[in-house]
């Protein structure tokens, strides 16, 4: 390929008035207009609500218009489709945006981007098998294959089916107690090993493929930046370091190509609070910067601001709420009764909002989150541990990001609670579609991708008429009931008719479609671990969500409450020399490093009202007036 050729495209302001058109409610700044026409290797610091994705959106769309190419394309990747969803939300009716979701173009995940055009085709030559590709139910499949004795000694050492992934090539695993001499290691490797032989693999391994392939095919770069000489990563700052190497390898600096990363580096948080990734290669250089948000007011940026470890100085340009600017809040309350801090939230937000402003932020909602949600401390001496002593019927299976079911009725249970918390019927298909794709993957000679949306996926298996009568088949689904059992044995029969009539199975019952009481925990939880709370004095009543700080990286919020938890020390209390704006001259450790970036998620989720709370014997009065002069609004509760 001339490299050349691409100095031929520009992209003009003319460009940029165009595709304002187009997205029609937005409007871009000088600022916005020079990222979207600079076309350079460079980084994009963004801040919470400053409009990353559709300024990424926009470029990609009049790139998309312009694009001289029919074989080679643009790439984007990142974690989640926030991207495509967003190019599909916004121009799903654009001639424009159906050419940027197809060929030549690429936009998805790391994994389905290395499964696609690496790892697949590898194996394929190779002549190897490929089943299913789904990282909770194969490791799932190979716990259960295991000999009993194995499994029950794997569960005394504190392991997991976490074991049963290869986590390099050829064969290594990682056991807790059993070094790879024993006989548990092998028998574990031998599981694997069959696993593999057998066309089954979990994402990670899909990457360790993907790497040999790349280590092995020397010229496999040269083709892969031919294909794609326009990068764009999206959430950079999530990227693992083995996806980084992995980029690295099939995009090297050494081949002339254009690649910018779009992300916040105070965003960098992880799977776990615990994790500790490199987070030096975003950003990278000079970056240029979106500083403004246009989530919420000066207020709450600049109280965010004091926990951020970027430079850069974030601006809140949202005007809506500034007349709440003074009722961000620091609860102060007794340690050993947490529970009091949900009350006076409770009435913080009754005396801020109308019942129509809860009713027009009822999408975005009030939320109790916390760095620690699990249970697994239980050192009294550590209260307030997690979100469960803040409210008892908190259940932290709930609050993880992506579910992973065990059974078709969870599918269903999950698909229902998001379904009466958005009230989007695609959600509710979104989690039957899901559900059915596990059970189909699990018969030998279906092998739907888990890389793409679940319907598309089963879809793209069907004929255009069955693809009609299955659309009708999930519908109906969705409005049946699933109370008891004899409802669901109900839907297990209209599902493996649909598996018998539409994709050709005999043998279609097994443990999948079991039905499985739901819990009293579950009953409590009153959907996605939430409560509603009712204020005897207005007769008002409020629906407060719970949840980590992780689960809600990515949403907004009407109204935050941050709480007080405990991990090696209480978080919030190890942050008050920041918050107070004096923080340490020494280097910031590794802990107070992950606590500041989860913390300035959970600051930026608030469009309105920002709270957050901490005992009172973890604070100093200096400490308290030091909080009240930077802005906080201080509430002791007796």
């Amino acid at each position: 390929m001339n490299y050349d050729l691409l100095g031929n495209i520009t992209i003009t302001d003319e460009d940029i008035d165009w595709v304002e058109t187009i997205l029609s409610d937005v409007t871009f700044d000088e600022r916005r207009r020079n990222i979207i026409k600079n076309m350079n290797t460079i980084d994009i610091q963004a801040f919470p609500g400053s409009g990353k994705t559709t300024v990424l959106v926009a470029k990609l769309a009049i790139l998309a218009k312009k694009w001289p190419f029919s074989n080679r394309g643009l790439c984007v990747l990142s974690h989640t489709n926030v991207a495509r969803d967003e190019i599909e939300k916004r121009l799903w009716n654009t001639d424009v945006g159906k050419k940027m979701l197809r060929y030549p173009h690429f936009i998805g995940t790391f994994h389905s981007f290395f499964d696609t055009f690496v790892g697949i085709p590898w194996l394929r030559s190779h002549g190897h098998k490929i089943k299913i590709i789904d990282s909770a139910s194969v490791k799932e499949m190979r716990w259960q294959r295991l000999k009993y004795g194995t499994r029950i000694y794997l569960e005394k050492n504190f392991n997991t089916n976490d074991c049963c992934q290869a986590i390099s090539l050829p064969i290594e695993i990682e056991i807790k107690r059993a070094g790879s001499q024993t006989n548990t290691y092998k028998n574990v490797v031998k599981e694997v090993k069959t696993s593999l032989d057998n066309g089954e693999y979990t994402f990670f391994e899909m990457l360790l493929i993907a790497k040999e392939a790349l280590q092995c095919v020397t010229c496999l770069p040269s083709l892969i930046v031919s294909r794609f000489p326009l990068l764009f990563i999206d959430e950079a700052q999530d990227t693992y370091a083995n996806q980084w190497e992995l980029l690295d390898m099939a995009f090297p600096s050494t081949i002339p190509h254009i690649r910018q990363c779009f992300g916040d580096q105070n965003q960098a948080i992880y799977q776990s609070y615990e994790a500790a990734e490199d987070s030096s290669r975003f950003p990278r250089g000079t970056p240029l910067t979106l500083p403004d948000s246009k989530r919420f007011g000066q207020h709450i940026a600049t109280l965010a601001n004091s926990v951020s470890l970027s430079k850069e100085i974030m601006e809140g340009k949202a005007t809506a709420y500034s007349h709440l600017h003074d009722k961000n809040t620091v609860f102060l309350f007794d340690a050993d009764n947490p529970q009091a801090v949900i009350n006076a939230y409770k009435s913080l937000i009754l005396s801020c909002f109308s019942d129509e402003d809860l009713s027009d932020g009822k999408s975005d909602g009030c939320y109790v989150i916390g760095m620690v949600h699990n249970q697994n401390d239980q050192n009294e001496k550590h209260r307030p541990r997690n979100i469960h002593d803040y409210w008892a019927n908190y259940d932290d299976a709930r609050a993880l990001r992506t579910p992973s079911p065990k059974l078709l009725v969870e599918y269903f249970r999950i698909g229902q609670q998001t379904f009466a918390f958005d009230g989007k019927m695609s959600t509710l298909i979104d989690w039957i579609a899901r559900g059915l794709r596990q059970y189909l993957n699990q018969f030998n000679n279906r092998a739907i991708s888990v890389a793409v949306d679940a319907l598309k996926a089963i879809c793209s298996e069907l004929s255009s008429p069955h693809i009609n009568e299955l659309r009708r088949c999930l519908f109906s689904l969705a409005m049946m009931s699933i109370k008891t059992e004899y409802d669901w044995s109900r839907i297990t029969d209209e599902v493996a008719r649909i598996a018998v009539s539409l994709f050709g199975l005999s043998a279609v019952k097994n443990s999948f479609l079991d039905w499985k009481e739901e819990t009293g925990g579950e009953k409590n939880a009153k959907r996605l671990n939430c409560c509603t709370l009712h204020d005897d004095e207005t007769k008002r009543e409020l629906t407060l969500y719970f949840g980590s700080i992780h689960s809600v990286k990515g949403r907004t919020h009407l109204s935050t409450l941050v709480v007080e938890t405990y991990w090696n020390d209480h978080n919030i209390k190890s942050l008050l020399p920041w918050l107070c704006c004096c923080a340490p001259n020494k280097q910031t450790g590794r802990r107070n490093i992950n606590r500041l970036k989860c913390h300035y998620v959970a600051f930026t989720r608030a469009r309105a009202l920002l709270c957050i709370a901490i005992p009172k014997n973890s604070i100093t009065q200096p400490q308290i007036d030091k909080l009240r002069n930077n802005g906080w609004s201080i509430s002791d509760i007796t």
